[in-house]
């Protein structure tokens, strides 16, 4: 008599592991993420298994444990992963109220750690490993209103920013941009500022442009914002699909200098070309 073939009723389930479970995700194929976003998911990955157990089956996981947890992230250090590096998620958190802090991480980080450890979950039903996603609707009421979450440069931070030894005088457009000098250097530390403001770009989107970007398109120059791999054999990204678009170059740009800038980048065999600025760049001109 032939055996019966194995039925989905007749197989017995596969218990993961929380660990298990955590790198299966964490290594499916599927995943495109940035290196920031994989730290991101590293570091959930570290806080979520000291919290339930490693070698918790993820069948195990219930509904108050996942309570317990987004409490403990309510009460965690801003910054508790480079503060306290070395100390487990319950002893960091112990280690801040010892020191009265008061710093703790807001309403949108705690969010996020449950969206990344929610996504895990999600993952491991679509598997098989667990029947229910008991983290589902646990998320924290965030009393920020989105549209208030980043607000635009004042006048007066605008004045700050270029008002900076970089666009005043500074000694180089090395160590010394910030401090006062009789130089006016214009390479990449120069313009990130100036393209994000008359361009409306995000400092990533400056920082990884590069002269092939600079166009004419229907007799317009225009910079062309798209993902792909760059030059150097790096991998251009966007925030989202919507980001890829083509943008005209500002008169005020023009009247700076920025096309002779593109146009002294065209024959620079690896200098200072747009694709190798620096985004923090953006953040450190008005110190």
């Amino acid at each position: 008599m032939v055996p019966a073939h194995p039925t989905a009723s007749n197989l017995a389930p596969i218990i993961r592991t929380i660990g298990e479970a955590y790198d299966l995700y964490i290594a499916d194929p599927k995943h495109s993420w940035s290196k920031r976003t994989a730290i991101a998911h590293a570091t959930t990955r570290k806080w979520v298994v000291e919290a339930f157990g490693e070698q918790t089956a993820m069948t195990g996981i219930t509904r108050e444990a996942c309570r317990d947890f987004v409490e403990l992230l309510r009460n965690m250090p801003a910054h508790a992963d480079k503060r306290f590096p070395n100390l487990p998620i319950r002893e960091a958190v112990d280690a801040a109220k010892m020191k009265g802090e008061v710093r703790l991480i807001n309403a949108a980080n705690v969010n996020a750690y449950i969206n990344r450890f929610g996504g895990v979950m999600n993952w491991s039903m679509n598997e098989g490993y667990i029947d229910r996603n008991p983290l589902k609707g646990l998320k924290l009421t965030d009393p920020v209103k989105k549209r208030d979450k980043r607000r635009p440069f004042s006048t007066e931070q605008l004045t700050r920013i270029f008002s900076a030894p970089l666009y005043t005088g500074c000694q180089d457009d090395e160590r010394g941009y910030a401090s006062i000098g009789h130089q006016r250097p214009r390479r990449g530390r120069f313009w990130l500022p100036l393209l994000a403001l008359f361009g409306g770009f995000r400092a990533n989107e400056c920082a990884q442009l590069e002269v092939r970007d600079i166009q004419r398109i229907d007799n317009v120059t225009c910079f062309r914002i798209t993902e792909g791999e760059s030059e150097a054999g790096d991998e251009k990204r966007l925030k989202t699909a919507a980001s890829d678009r083509i943008v005209p170059i500002h008169k005020e740009l023009i009247s700076f200098g920025f096309l002779a800038f593109v146009e002294s980048q065209r024959d620079v065999e690896g200098g200072d070309k747009p694709g190798q600025w620096n985004a923090s760049d953006l953040l450190s001109v008005a110190v």
